[in-house]
């Protein structure tokens, strides 16, 4: 396990990401340090992760301490507005780590919602993560900084990551932050199953083959069989599925 702990704190905030370096350290438990205080601080961070991951071969684990909300985190430039960074423009240096390394990041919000980046996952794009810890709720410094060093501990003592999760989530110590993990294998059986119960209804299906009969007979007002086969067949279960099975080829594909 190898920890890169990124921090962007406001002045008066408790310097949490130094708190949990500082543990890490004692721990013996290997990371390094940065702050970063804008949008390309940030991305050329991602960079020097995907760097030290190639050449060194290892799977690192990235650790924010930062605040955030369900959209995306806050970075704090000091004497300067606060800058604000949507999952979508992380996931792609996330993405890049993984195409260059070959190993997914393990990738750890420290924020308030920081397990929404989970959203982290582009439309025809591979995952770019193994694992993503964090919380869906506001927390509190301490807290966070607690369920972290207990979370980071419990790998370097030989959890795997899904354990260790549960473990803090479980502990009454650390109720308050409601501490969470998913891998992407899970992520990927919850979107499908979720998107199954959802879309692949007879009814929800027929509503979407009359809405796309319509857009194509604007463009050809007598349409041709092998267009009306075409959408019988991707507005079926059976078509529906073959999709699905495209779409999980990507996700877990480096290309």
């Amino acid at each position: 396990m190898y920890i890169f702990v990124f921090e962007s704190l406001r002045a008066a905030d408790p310097k949490t990401g130094e708190l949990v370096h500082q543990f890490l350290d004692a721990e013996n438990i290997k990371n390094e340090f940065h702050r970063f205080a804008s949008k390309q601080e940030l991305l050329d961070l991602l960079e020097l992760v995907k760097i030290e991951s190639t050449t060194n071969q290892l799977q690192p684990f990235v650790h924010f301490d930062c605040h955030g909300n369900e959209n995306g985190i806050g970075i704090v430039k000091a004497g300067g507005p606060e800058q604000f960074m949507p999952w979508s423009e992380i996931q792609d240096s996330f993405i890049e780590i993984f195409q260059a390394s070959k190993r997914r990041s393990v990738i750890c919000f420290s924020s308030c919602e920081g397990f929404n980046a989970v959203k982290m996952v582009g439309k025809q794009k591979p995952c770019p993560y193994d694992h993503i810890s964090g919380s869906f709720k506001k927390i509190g410094f301490a807290d966070a900084y607690e369920a972290y060093a207990e979370f980071y501990a419990g790998i370097a003592g030989g959890k795997e990551i899904f354990q260790s999760a549960v473990d803090v989530h479980n502990d009454p110590a650390y109720k308050a932050v409601e501490f969470m993990a998913v891998n992407s294998s899970t992520l990927f059986d919850m979107m499908i199953k979720g998107y199954q119960s959802d879309q692949l209804k007879q009814e929800v299906l027929d509503e979407r083959k009359a809405r796309l009969l319509t857009l194509l007979k604007q463009t050809f007002p007598n349409p041709n069989t092998e267009q009306l086969n075409a959408l019988d067949y991707y507005c079926s279960v059976q078509g529906q599925q073959v999709l699905l099975e495209n779409f999980k080829e990507i996700f877990f594909s480096l290309n």
